[in-house]
């Protein structure tokens, strides 16, 4: 394994993670769902080695695809929701 900070985030990639997303795009169609923005998703292709899977990708979200939703439990945390009918 090895990390990379993005927006004061580390970022750690899995042994093999490539070849298991290799094998996955033979089965499946797939999406990615992530809560980082969207610049410092495809940031993080390269460390993964997919940059060359990009186009394979149905979609790719970050969080300037949700909505950001005040917590009714925890004064002052945000989260963001997924729409996934916009799927």
């Amino acid at each position: 394994m090895f990390g990379k900070n993005i927006d004061k985030k580390t970022v750690e990639v899995k042994i093999r993670v490539e070849h298991f997303v290799f094998q996955a795009f033979k089965y499946f169609y797939i999406v990615i769902l992530s809560y980082m923005k969207l610049g410092d998703v495809l940031e993080v292709f390269p460390m993964f080695m997919l940059e060359t899977f990009l186009e394979w990708f149905i979609f790719i979200w970050g969080c300037e695809q949700c909505s950001k939703t005040s917590s009714q439990i925890s004064l002052g945390y945000h989260y963001y929701l997924k729409d996934l009918k916009q799927v």
